[in-house]
């Protein structure tokens, strides 16, 4: 069975994330747009949140709550679960910009991708030289429909 990870830009060196077996695992944006320094531009749109309600969250005009209702309805019209497993690769690390432990769309499609599939999603847990390991958001009492 096919697994996946989640992570941030920030911790992409040349687009490369170190996994927790030492191998590189190939990286995918499934931000609404990826940051300048990100080259390989290897875009994963079925993921992509809407940019109308990105910005509505972040000005405040919708919660976390709303956000996932939004985001979950907009997966389910773009895609399944099934096709997302079938189309990415064995250790694809998805990527956006919220940093660990904040809240961000990513962890929503992981826990989606796993309660249909079982293929497991897990965030990179990634010290940054400069920072402190941040610890994965959670999704519970997000989902409750």
């Amino acid at each position: 069975m096919k697994r996946f990870y989640t992570s941030y830009y920030a911790v992409c060196k040349e687009s490369k994330v170190v996994l927790p077996d030492g191998s590189f695992g190939p990286t995918f944006s499934v931000s609404t747009k990826a940051p300048w320094f990100w080259k390989p531009q290897t875009h994963f749109p079925l993921l992509a949140p809407d940019e109308t309600f990105v910005k509505a969250y972040k000005q405040g005009r919708i919660d976390e709550r709303q956000y996932t209702r939004f985001y979950i309805d907009l997966l389910n019209s773009k895609t399944t679960p099934e096709e997302v497993v079938e189309r990415l690769p064995n250790n694809a690390v998805l990527l956006c910009y919220e940093k660990t432990g904040d809240f961000c769309h990513r962890h929503l499609a992981g826990w989606w991708i796993t309660k249909h599939t079982g293929t497991v999603v897990t965030e990179l847990e990634v010290q940054l030289k400069t920072k402190k390991a941040h610890k994965p958001m959670s999704v519970d009492g997000l989902l409750d429909f």
